[in-house]
């Protein structure tokens, strides 16, 4: 059936090469179209899809400073997609094939960094929000970030959404648990109290939040 749609004109599009794994497709669409646009194309929807070879294909194409804003989209692909699948391992290739570019893993839409939206993307397990979270972490993801929406750091952003692992993970790695400087509402515990999450203010109150 392939065959006849191409036969007969049918286009393939980066996104649902990216989603078969179709890497020889990949390839060819790469050697026959140079530009920017089917490179970034081809590198979001393979980081969304579990594909790190194409990933790897289409990112040498994008020669974007490390803290190019366009780059938030695809940082955050394989933490969006992920979710309960057999294949997660590919995720986290995908990831690191990512940071390995040289990616910033600071950069921010509105403020909010990779970090802020492994704290609240429903998508990944437990086990994978962490995994994620060290490997940005590993290669530069800062604490101290404050997105323009909910004045808060990544901790913040955990305790909001009740991360009780995460938020381990974040205090672990320097995150401060008190934050003077913050609005009193965007402090930890406060989005802790907030949103409900005994068990996170509990903790918070343990290290000596107030």
């Amino acid at each position: 059936m392939k065959q006849l749609l191409l036969a007969r004109g049918a286009r393939p599009q980066p996104w649902t090469i990216a989603m078969a794994h179709d890497v020889r497709e990949a390839e060819r669409m790469l050697a026959a179209d140079a530009s920017e646009e089917l490179a970034r194309e081809l590198t979001w929807s393979a980081a969304c899809n579990g594909c790190p070879a194409i990933v790897d294909m289409a990112l040498a194409r994008l020669r974007w400073a490390a803290d190019d804003a366009r780059w938030h989209w695809i940082l955050i692909q394989p933490i969006r997609s992920v979710g309960d699948r057999a294949e997660e391992e590919d995720y986290f290739r995908c990831m690191a094939a990512l940071l390995k570019h040289g990616i910033d893993p600071n950069v921010a839409r509105r403020g909010e960094t990779a970090l802020h939206y492994t704290a609240a993307r429903a998508n990944p397990t437990e086990a994978q929000r962490v995994r994620f979270a060290a490997m940005l972490l590993d290669h530069g993801a800062r604490l101290d970030v404050r997105d323009d929406l909910l004045r808060s750091r990544p901790l913040g952003w955990a305790c909001r959404w009740g991360r009780q692992e995460l938020v381990e993970l974040l205090i672990a790695r320097g995150a401060p648990v008190a934050e003077p400087e913050a609005e009193g509402w965007a402090t930890p515990l406060a989005w802790a109290i907030k949103m409900g999450h005994a068990e996170v203010a509990e903790f918070l109150r343990g290290l000596g939040a107030a």
